[in-house]
């Protein structure tokens, strides 16, 4: 969305992938001062997780945090 500004479906994803991380933080994965420097953070997947986070959680958020939005879990064709 940032490069290319085109929503597409597994846009979802990644806001799901950031909903879980506030549920589970209570802040969002990518904090700055300024909204260039946030934009910066997310291309370069810049989050950290804390160390008590569950691997699981952490498994698929990282998952649907990926830049590429083919790569995000949930955004293959079904039956692939």
């Amino acid at each position: 969305m940032l490069e290319h500004n085109k929503s597409l479906p597994s846009s979802d994803l990644w806001a799901l992938g950031c909903i879980i991380y506030r549920m589970h933080v209570g802040d969002v994965p990518f904090t700055a001062a300024h909204e260039s420097a946030v934009f910066t953070k997310i291309l370069n997947r810049d989050c950290s997780f804390p160390e008590d986070m569950a691997p699981d959680t952490k498994d698929v958020i990282d998952k649907l945090l990926q830049i590429d939005p083919a790569k995000r879990i949930g955004a293959g064709k079904p039956g692939s």
